[in-house]
């Protein structure tokens, strides 16, 4: 914004004639010259204030000199707004001034600000953490708006949040078993990824579709889609795409009774394996062998490939590679409450929702919410006094959960651990049920 700060000098060389509506030709220097300060010494929050100030008194525009530095103001405002994360107001107080009267040069630097700020304030729109404040309708809005005064740098990451959009709002639909919707807006998202060239973002929505088709127990379209992703990820040579397909193609051929197709990803992934060294491509394909294994009754082998899957993720400590920890210790949770060794996974549980909680704060709805699986697992073992321990916890955020499936879990949970009892539940816990039976009936007529 050297430019800017140029101008405002210029001003102040000429002797500014400003006429104020309530602060005087001075105050209004003044307060300029102390709002630059300010925001030169990251004062963002106090530098905004002042300009805001300004923009109040020169707003009339009532000569050219006026107008620029109202213009002037507004403009650092909006860069104040961009600092502080306040992007709604940034993009909304640009939007404003692109509408007035504007020089070229003024154009051009309301017009960065304008599409810095609205794509902040988009990408708002397509969080993906269960808020009432995801529009992705509004996010596509706001970003076809943007674009024809962002830069090429800027339209790099803006333009592929269309079809993010697209394949976010696929997700919920196929969530919420609304698979025909689902398979519409990934068709949406496929063809904008398609045209972008983003590969990688295209094996991600094939296989969403795959997923849906499989719901609709439309298999053959299913085999086909995972196909497709496979040549795609094959010919990019993204060797953790290739093993997501294969691993998904696995299950869909298992469930189908498929053989020709079991060994054919089973040895596809046996193949890419000898030739990868990639740390993600090696956790997955130990994970399959271990469900391989898991599913054919072998359990000491399916132990002895997740232990190995455990052992990558905790020599592996960079961020990116978090989440591998609580699912190798989930895989091995699972694995040992299906052999009954209860101590064991009551170790494994413990140390899956310690990295689970890393990815939230406590006040999260759904901090508390594996202690679910904590509680099961006590209640197997006929330990009641850590069972309902569990229970205390998992229901420390029970008022913040809005999702009526997953309280219904909740009291699903604690119902169960009363049952270790041979007492009558308490009558708060019966009233809590019969108020979700119908949900769990209506959700059991949908599956």
């Amino acid at each position: 914004m050297n430019r800017i700060v140029v101008v405002i000098l210029a001003l102040f060389c000429m002797q500014l004639q400003v006429k104020a509506q309530i602060l005087s030709e001075a105050e209004v220097v003044a307060k300029m010259t102390q709002a630059f300060e300010l925001n030169k010494a990251n004062k963002h929050a106090e530098a905004l204030e002042l300009f805001l100030l300004v923009g109040e008194n020169t707003i009339q525009q009532r000569s050219e000199a006026e107008r620029q530095v109202y213009v002037c103001s507004q403009t650092m405002a909006c860069m104040c707004y961009e600092s502080l994360k306040q992007y709604k107001d940034g993009y909304m107080l640009a939007k404003k001034l692109l509408q007035g009267k504007l020089n070229d040069e003024e154009q051009d630097d309301i017009g960065y600000l304008y599409a810095m700020n609205g794509y902040f304030y988009a990408c708002d729109f397509i969080q993906s953490d269960g808020s009432e404040r995801v529009d992705y309708g509004r996010c596509r809005e706001i970003i076809s708006e943007i674009l024809p005064y962002a830069d090429e740098r800027l339209k790099d990451y803006a333009l592929p949040k269309i079809p993010l959009s697209w394949y976010f709002e696929g997700v919920q639909c196929a969530m919420n078993q609304r698979y025909d919707e689902a398979l519409a807006l990934y068709g949406k998202a496929l063809r904008g990824y398609h045209e972008l060239g983003k590969v990688s973002e295209e094996i991600d929505v094939l296989k969403g579709m795959a997923s849906a088709k499989n719901f609709l127990c439309e298999f053959d379209e299913a085999k086909q889609l995972y196909s497709q992703a496979l040549d795609l990820a094959r010919l990019e040579g993204l060797e953790t795409k290739q093993m997501d397909v294969l691993t998904q193609m696995w299950s869909l051929s298992y469930t189908l009774g498929d053989m020709k197709l079991i060994r054919f990803t089973s040895a596809s992934m046996d193949s890419l394996m000898k030739v990868s060294g990639n740390v993600k491509t090696k956790f997955a394909y130990y994970h399959q062998k271990g469900d391989e294994a898991k599913s054919n009754g072998q359990y000491k082998l399916a132990e002895r490939w997740y232990v190995k899957a455990k052992n990558l993720a905790e020599e592996t400590n960079q961020d990116q590679f978090a989440a591998n920890k609580h699912l190798a210790y989930a895989k091995l949770r699972d694995l040992y409450v299906t052999t009954k060794q209860y101590d064991e996974a009551v170790v494994y549980g413990r140390k899956a929702i310690e990295e689970y909680q890393k990815q939230f704060f406590p006040d999260d709805a759904k901090y508390y919410l594996p202690y679910s699986l904590l509680a099961d697992i006590y209640r197997l073992k006929g330990d009641k006094k850590n069972c309902f321990a569990c229970i205390d916890s998992l229901f420390l955020n029970e008022r913040k959960l809005k999702e009526p499936k997953e309280r219904c879990h909740m009291y699903m949970t604690r119902a169960s651990c009363h049952s270790m009892r041979t007492a009558k539940p308490s009558l708060t816990i019966k009233k809590r049920m019969r108020f979700y039976r119908p949900n769990i009936l209506r959700w059991k007529r949908t599956e």
